[in-house]
């Protein structure tokens, strides 16, 4: 390489060989910030990290190689390490030590943010973190359970040497030993002390710790926590914002709580908790109720209140009591929402694979805003067991659980999910909740204003109209919210209202709809025909809706004609929705829908 290093370029032709000469070169402390940084870049484009998987265990491949998702991050900050820079992202530059060394002396003493994670990558970093202690101001370490306990053992020893400088920190340790050498995870009964510590996220083995300033707990699996040790760390924080408690799978927890005499907890008082998200069985989750003593809730929209009842299958049959149970003991904990005017909205959903919620809040334009920029609760129902994706979504109790006290005071209900349907033959469980979705909606009298999106499939099956028309008109049990005035029909863009539980315990309900291309995002015709159904039959039942409003893609409904095998494509065509006479069903339809969208209708 040349001395004048302002002239050196590199580009995606050069070789990777001379990349791996040049980072592993003791000449790398002389080259130029700008050098190395361009060095990076182009590794980041041309060389992806490659494995290799022998049996169980992931065996990192042996030539250097970056973390694709990381180093893209890592290189923009690259330039200004020395110079400016407030951290130093540690994380596959791992496979590349020497240069590790080198951006370490280049960092001289900043505050180092550090990402450890030992997954199929040489242990470099694994082995010098613990002679950065003293420097990390933010860390994350992660140890995956085949690589052995020897370097997590140092490290964890590392942590209770001297008090640590760092305000955040994420511990996921979950080590066994793998080999006939390896020595058991020495976690020990001596906490760390981080005196400056705010924010701290544990994850399957808990590890003791002291931080009388941390403001943000979360503990996820750890199945060996016990409520006594949860309590008495607790205890220990009097200045917690945020807990973050899921342990829906700890046979220890159960067998605990489920005792004959159970366990008996003095009360916690944390006077300045905000939000709360644990997920529990529901003696969890009572006992938690009874044991802490915290002002009413006041959560933000990126630091909700959820509230997840866990059902094993041996309680399957207690479903319906216990979650009436669990929301009316925490229903004062709660937020307190604007009087006689709560939303309950069923969020966007694909499936219902393990979970079914619904979030109460106050009134919110879910045309205009999305949930993070407003408070809110969510409810959960979960569940585990081999046979649990055979029974019914509990979606309708979870629905009279949560809205028990308060169902007077709901007048807006959104419906962005997908709503379950029956299935037919399906072999029933012992107990089952008869629940229906038309009885979980049945129960909200005062609804007023109902909005629908696209993707809330099934919905208007459940509100038609059932029974005779002839039933004199106050005396229709069959209709569903008789006060309705107002229905906004809303095909938008489905991105605005994904992501609702980032940053919770519910974070991996989501999926995918698939819209096939030939709808180009309108209505489909059988979509259209069940709305227009379901305000025919509120008619004739005497309930005509006021106003209809039709936002975004609802200028067209697409209409299926058939499927051309040659090409492998759908044909179908457009209808223009303002064709159809909707007088007859609503007294005024308000347009709002996306204007000049390109299509003809025939």
């Amino acid at each position: 390489m040349s001395d004048d290093h302002t002239s050196s370029s590199f580009n995606d032709e050069t070789p990777t060989s001379l990349f791996v000469e040049i980072t592993q070169s003791a000449r790398l402390l002389e080259l130029p910030l700008e050098i190395i940084s361009e060095i990076y870049r182009a590794l980041a484009r041309t060389h992806r990290p490659q494995r290799q998987v022998h049996g169980s265990k992931h065996i990192a491949s042996k030539a250097p190689n970056l973390g694709w998702l990381y180093l893209t991050h890592a290189c923009r900050l690259l330039r200004d390490i020395g110079i400016g820079m407030h951290a130093l992202w540690a994380e596959d530059l791992s496979v590349l030590p020497r240069a590790f060394d080198v951006f370490l002396k280049r960092s001289r003493n900043a505050p180092l943010h550090i990402k450890v994670d030992t997954f199929g990558y040489e242990d470099h970093i694994a082995e010098t973190a613990p002679r950065l202690l003293s420097q990390v101001d933010h860390l994350e370490y992660r140890v995956r359970p085949f690589l052995g306990s020897h370097q997590t053992n140092i490290f964890l020893q590392a942590l209770r040497e001297r008090p640590l400088p760092a305000r955040i920190m994420l511990l996921d340790v979950s080590v066994s030993p793998t080999l006939s050498d390896d020595l058991p995870l020495d976690v020990g009964n001596k906490p760390f002390d981080a005196p400056a510590l705010r924010s701290l996220n544990i994850r399957s083995q808990p590890v003791p710790f002291r931080a009388p300033n941390l403001q943000s707990l979360d503990l996820h699996s750890c199945t060996s926590f016990t409520p006594e040790r949860l309590c008495i760390a607790l205890r220990e924080l009097p200045l917690l914002r945020h807990l973050t408690w899921s342990n829906c799978s700890s046979e220890l927890w159960r067998a605990q709580l489920e005792d004959d005499d159970g366990p008996h907890l003095k009360p916690v008082h944390l006077p300045h908790l905000e939000s709360l998200d644990v997920v529990d069985t529901s003696a969890g989750l009572l006992l938690l109720g009874s044991t802490l003593v915290h002002p009413r809730l006041r959560p933000t929209g990126t630091k909700p209140v959820c509230i997840g009842i866990n059902h094993f299958p041996d309680r399957w049959p207690n479903i319906r009591s216990e979650t009436i149970e669990v929301c009316a003991a925490l229903q004062s904990r709660l937020p307190a929402y604007a009087p006689y005017s709560h939303a309950l909205t069923i969020p966007f959903s694909f499936s219902f694979w393990k979970g079914c919620h619904v979030l109460l809040s106050d009134i919110w334009d879910p045309s205009a805003q999305s949930y993070h920029s407003f408070a809110h609760t969510i409810f959960a129902s979960t569940w585990s067991g081999q046979d649990s994706h055979e029974w019914a979504v509990p979606l309708p109790t979870l629905i009279k659980g949560a809205t028990s006290s308060i169902a007077f005071h709901i007048s807006h209900l959104y419906i962005l999910g997908r709503i379950p349907q029956p299935v037919r033959d399906r072999e029933r469980y012992p107990g089952e909740p008869e629940d229906t979705m038309r009885d979980a909606f049945g129960a909200l009298r005062n609804v007023r204003e109902l909005y629908v999106s696209y993707e809330a499939r099934g919905v208007f099956r459940v509100l038609r109209c059932q029974g005779s028309p002839d039933v004199p008109n106050g005396k229709d049990d069959h209709v569903i919210f008789p006060l309705l005035e107002t229905i906004v029909v809303d095909n938008f863009d489905t991105s605005k209202h994904r992501g609702w539980g980032e940053g919770t315990t519910q974070v991996n309900y989501e999926g995918n709809y698939h819209i096939e291309k030939w709808q180009v995002g309108h209505l489909t015709a059988g979509w259209w025909a069940d709305c227009c159904a379901m305000l025919e039959s509120r008619a004739l039942h005497g309930h005509k809706l006021r106003r209809l409003v039709l936002r975004g893609r609802t200028c067209h409904i697409a209409v299926y004609e058939r499927y051309d095998r040659e090409k492998r494509e759908t044909k179908g065509h457009m209808e223009d929705i303002g064709s159809l006479n909707l007088s007859q069903w609503v007294d005024e339809v308000i347009d709002e829908h996306i204007i000049a969208c390109g299509f003809r209708a025939r």
